[in-house]
């Protein structure tokens, strides 16, 4: 014997299954704005660690007596790396414009602006210092305010 189901019962299950899918879709809606906020901050920390990498890697290939300054390029600041080639005289430049690590590679005296060096790698805003007592300093800073500093002890100990 088949019993009736009431419009009550109908009811109250259809209600039942809509409460289960706007339960599902929330849990969904949240997991995605996670992990875009996961993602951006990842990507961020991976440019930055990718800048603080490079220019790590660059002063250690660059560290020789009198070969390492900061100072301004082209109203950047920047790091100054000096080389000799075949009796030619070669700066390489790394410094900050636009959203991006820029270098520069060229004769010591030449007369060049910061649009005409290379993008290295998209990062926040950094600034160079030293060398003060053989260290050099790149400051990295974040979206949040907090700087990522980087300290670099010349083995050559950096002045002339």
């Amino acid at each position: 014997m088949k019993e009736k189901i009431s419009s009550i019962d109908t009811l109250f299950i259809i209600m039942l299954l809509c409460a289960f899918a706007a339960s599902v879709l929330m849990v969904l809606l949240l997991g995605a704005r996670v992990y875009a906020s996961m993602t951006r901050s990842s990507g961020e920390n991976y440019n930055r660690r990718t800048c603080a990498a490079y220019i790590s890697e660059k002063l250690r290939h660059g560290d020789s007596l009198g070969a390492v300054k900061t100072g301004e390029f082209d109203s950047c600041s920047a790091l100054y790396l000096y080389s000799e080639v075949g009796g030619s005289e070669y700066s390489d430049i790394l410094y900050y414009y636009d959203g991006w690590l820029w270098e520069l590679s060229c004769d010591k005296d030449a007369a060049f602006t910061r649009t005409d060096g290379v993008q290295v790698v998209e990062t926040d805003p950094v600034s160079f210092s030293g060398p003060e007592d053989g260290v050099v300093t790149a400051a990295i800073s974040g979206e949040d305010g907090a700087a990522e500093r980087i300290r670099y002890c010349l083995r050559s100990g950096g002045a002339a």
